[in-house]
């Protein structure tokens, strides 16, 4: 079941992150289909959370690496951008965890949200300093 369909308006023009990118689409998607599909829903959270836990810890990684290799000047804020997004994710997790079924809804949006909002419109700004550094304008 496809919540999101990935869109060319998503893609930076840099392979690698855009490939990435596309990882968060389908771990989304992978999560309803888990859940329209008879499979139980502590299994399909289960599987959403490792999911997407090891996504934002390597993804995030690479991105905030391959921002420091080109000499991204605004990299300390979006590694910041970065922290709290990690923050928010824990801590939605930490209270599903404790009880709070609303908190997975929260962490859906939020990655919802974060695809929409921090791919489309802050990694765009690294993007646009590495396309000006590779003449690629």
């Amino acid at each position: 079941m496809e919540i999101l369909k990935w869109d060319k308006e998503f893609e930076l023009g840099i392979p690698e992150i855009d490939e990435q990118h596309k990882k968060l689409v389908d771990i989304l998607n992978s999560y309803y289909t888990e859940l329209s599909h008879n499979t139980s829903k502590e299994e399909a959270v289960e599987h959403f959370f490792e999911d997407l836990e090891n996504y934002l810890i390597s993804h995030l990684r690479f991105e905030e690496e391959f921002m420091e290799k080109m000499g991204y000047q605004d990299l300390e804020n979006h590694k910041k951008v970065h922290d709290m997004f990690m923050k928010l994710y824990y801590e939605e997790k930490e209270k599903y965890l404790k009880g709070d079924k609303k908190a997975l809804n929260e962490l859906v949006a939020l990655s919802l949200s974060w695809l929409l909002n921090h791919i489309a419109k802050t990694d765009r700004k690294y993007a646009e300093f590495y396309k000006k550094l590779n003449n690629q304008t």
